[in-house]
């Protein structure tokens, strides 16, 4: 990919940064062992609600403002606090709105989350969508990780505007230093790009 294209890329990415500003990297081995666990917890908030035992809480929603004004809200079908530590809640059908310069709104959604309520630390796993204007990413995993300042989107991503469309396995934002980086888990793989022609392929 030539340099000028990798910038491009990584501009439109800055759109999402915001995403995280509200408050080491992940290799395949660790999505699996994260994916297998947030599986068993919302396999079991599941199976609580249908047979609506205790603890199991439906309709949550969780609203938060920062000191610039920007709000994340949070909400999902049902959850349960964690018993080893209630500060994680576990989600599913979870729906996440950021509203930023007054105006402006990025809306993800997933199948399941981890949320916690003490740092906002929030991870979207299970058909991520992102959606930011006319910007859209498709993935497995979003960790946002306010209080490292680290935003990690994983697994299957496609990323796709209007003139562009972008796979690959891992996108890492540095929020402070504001580095972009792009990977692939195979280092022989390759990250590939499609230019649209009006909008399609």
């Amino acid at each position: 990919m030539n340099k000028k294209l990798l910038a491009q890329v990584a501009l439109i990415l800055l759109f999402f940064i915001v995403i995280f500003s509200f408050t080491k990297i992940y290799n395949k081995n660790d999505n699996k062992n994260f994916n297998s666990e947030i599986d068993k917890k919302t396999q079991k908030i599941e199976e609580d609600v249908k047979k609506n035992k205790n603890g199991t809480i439906e309709g949550l929603e969780y609203l938060s403002k920062d000191v610039s004004g920007n709000i994340y809200n949070i909400k999902a079908q049902s959850g349960i606090i964690d018993e080893e530590n209630s500060d994680l809640i576990y989600l599913i059908n979870v729906k996440a709105e950021l509203k930023f310069d007054n105006n402006k709104v990025i809306y993800v959604s997933s199948n399941k989350a981890i949320y916690n309520n003490y740092n906002y630390d929030t991870v979207f796993s299970g058909n991520v969508i992102l959606d930011y204007d006319v910007h859209k990413i498709y993935c497995e995993r979003i960790d946002a990780k306010f209080s490292e300042n680290l935003a990690v989107i994983s697994n299957d991503i496609i990323y796709e505007n209007l003139t562009t469309k972008l796979f690959a396995d891992q996108m890492e934002i540095d929020l402070l230093l504001r580095n972009t980086e792009i990977s692939m888990f195979n280092k022989k793989n390759k990250i590939k790009i499609i230019h649209k022609n009006n909008g399609t392929n």
